[in-house]
């Protein structure tokens, strides 16, 4: 018999298990018997999940008006399991010559970052954390493709009278449909400018004419209600419909008498879905269950996709990731491979914001080839430092044959060391671990700041088969540099102005090239405006717009924020960029050991 003090704990038991009860997970193994195609020609159809006992819940679009498609879901309702539902089954279906997927989050937090573990040629884009103006110029990117694909179809044909994808596919033609993927897309009407207008414009001309083309938008948002900027007309145009838990408003706008049916899923049905598509009328809405894909079972389904493209050629998948360590694709992390093949000495320093071009940050031997970095953020500016001085050495093991240089290719001038126990100073630690790289100057000793200055003075004039860099960290703290005091240099009466004058000015033609970081803008602006014009490169981060437009003649782009900077090259379209995370001290030193390493050994 139950005693009466055992009740308590038995119904507790009870309650739990009922609760538990509704959740049912469908693994994706419930999937396995669905009809599929791996052909894109007519259409996408995947399978996402399990409808009543035991019926499958496809996502269909490119079929009839359905196109496009709207997710909401407040938080922990299984939104983002979900759309990796949508991504593996995609994935898993077609090749990259079917489909092709842009991911853009603009989550603070690394949820997709998974896929930008593996090598797989589907993504054209993956990017975490995503600033507006990469999301804004992702929809750049594909309106971009709707022309290039319209010009195709229009000399396509012995009529010229394809104006489909359908259509250019049965005729022979190869194209890939295009899946763009927005997660919390309302980041980008989230401030009333110039992003968030031509944002609104881009997203409704890809919605309108997508279809055409073959490409479809599956936009996600906790909440649409309060999106300002974006016209409902574009909602109306977007057919498939998948709504969890989420406020009555939303679910009013995205479903016919959407609160009524969003008030039968409760808070603990996760992964809970109304399916519809028909642009939301009531007759079409659909429970089902998405499928979950447990994190383990992830991985191993990503690993061999990866394999099996392992011959698919690179199409270039583009990365946005703030931690450089973890994109596989990154120059940094690839160099050392056997079949590495070098795509050109350049300083990679970041991610440019803009999908087309790229930043050309790089040392060529021609007037006024340095670089000059100003802003008040020391931390950046070293993080900054250290990746332009990483890479040169890359550059030069390649080109060396895989081998170190046979003397440093860096003068490195700290004046600005980081005074701070807890945390490393990754510049000093770079130095420290490549010795036959960078020649670190002791910059408490003025016999070695003239001696070292002095040698790279010299060379200026002398032919030289290898580029040196002359790196000053903390211009502004450099009064050493800024002496008129003279001395004797080979027979020459030069202070260290006059010989760093010389060396900015004459060097780069020769060879020897500047990289300078000064704090502020005032101290050069004011005292040394010549010396501004003899860098073709400049980086502007951390300051304000008066500042921006007369350092790097910008006045068209936001400022600039914790994660950004702003590269101006005289040559090209100013580029907004994020810089990369100061590395971890561990990775640094994997890298150079590498670095240390020849074909021998």
């Amino acid at each position: 018999p139950i005693q009466p003090e055992q009740k308590d704990s038995i119904f507790e038991t009870l309650r739990d298990g009922i609760s538990s009860m509704k959740k049912a997970i469908v693994g994706l193994d419930r999937l396995k018997n669905a009809e599929t195609s791996d052909c894109t020609a007519d259409g996408i159809r995947v399978p996402v999940g399990i409808s009543g006992v035991n019926s499958v819940q496809y996502l269909t679009l490119g079929r009839g008006s359905c196109n496009h498609a709207l997710i909401a879901g407040i938080a922990g309702m299984g939104k983002s399991s979900l759309l990796h539902t949508v991504i593996m089954q995609c994935l898993n279906q077609y090749s990259p010559e079917e489909l092709n997927i842009y991911l853009v989050d603009f989550k603070r937090g690394i949820e997709f970052k998974v896929y930008a573990d593996f090598r797989i040629p589907h993504f054209k884009v993956i990017s975490v954390e995503s600033e507006r103006e990469f999301g804004y110029n992702v929809l750049k990117a594909v309106d971009r493709e709707q022309k290039v694909r319209a010009d195709i179809f229009k000399n396509s044909g012995s009529a010229g009278h394809i104006e489909k994808i359908n259509e250019f596919r049965k005729n022979g033609g190869k194209m890939p449909r295009i899946l763009v993927i927005m997660d919390e897309f309302h980041e980008l009407f989230t401030q009333d400018d110039e992003i968030s207008r031509q944002s609104a414009v881009l997203m409704e001309r890809i919605v309108r004419q997508g279809r055409a083309f073959g490409i479809h938008l599956i936009l996600s948002s906790q909440s649409y209600a309060n999106i300002k900027g974006l016209e409902k007309a574009v909602y109306d145009q977007m057919a498939v419909r998948m709504v969890m838990k989420c406020s009555a408003d939303d679910a009013d706008m995205l479903l016919e008498n959407g609160s009524g049916m969003v008030a039968l899923i409760s808070a603990d049905d996760t992964g809970k879905v109304i399916y519809n598509s028909d642009s939301g009328s009531k007759s079409a809405c659909n429970m089902f269950q998405a499928a979950y894909i447990r994190p383990e079972e992830h991985k191993v389904l990503l690993k061999n996709i990866s394999a099996k493209y392992s011959a698919f050629p690179d199409g270039g998948t583009r990365i946005l990731l703030s931690n450089v360590e973890d994109n596989v694709f990154s120059k940094f992390n690839r160099f050392a491979e056997p079949d590495y093949v070098d795509d050109g000495r350049q300083l990679i320093i970041g991610e440019s914001l803009d999908l087309v071009g790229g930043m050309k940050i790089g040392f060529t031997r021609s007037p006024r080839s340095n670089l000059l970095l100003i802003g008040d953020n020391t931390d950046k500016a070293r993080t900054l430092f250290c990746f332009a001085i990483l890479s040169q050495c890359i550059d030069c093991w390649l080109k060396n044959g895989k081998r170190p240089p046979e003397r440093p290719i860096i003068r490195l001038f700290n004046f600005k060391p980081l005074n701070d126990d807890y945390f490393v100073d990754t510049l000093a630690a770079i130095a420290g671990l490549l010795p036959d790289y960078i020649k670190n100057t002791d910059c408490s000793s003025l016999d070695e700041i003239n001696a070292d200055l002095a040698e790279a003075y010299s060379a200026c004039t002398a032919e030289n088969d290898w580029d040196i860099c002359l790196a000053i960290f903390g211009y502004q703290r450099a009064e050493a540099l800024r002496s008129g005091t003279q001395h004797d240099i080979g027979g020459q009466l030069l202070s260290p102005a006059e010989m760093l004058t010389a060396i900015i000015k004459n060097g780069p033609e020769n060879g020897v090239h500047t990289l300078i970081w000064q704090d502020k803008l005032s101290g050069l602006a004011e005292n040394y405006a010549d010396f501004i014009s003899l860098f073709n490169m400049r980086i502007a981060f951390d300051m304000s717009k008066e500042a921006l437009h007369s350092f790097v003649m910008e006045d068209n782009c936001t400022e600039t924020d914790e994660n950004s900077a702003i590269y101006y090259n005289s040559l090209y379209d100013n580029q907004k960029f994020r810089v990369y995370q100061s590395p971890h001290i561990d990775w640094v030193r994997s890298l150079c050991d590498k670095l240390h390493s020849s074909p021998e050994r």
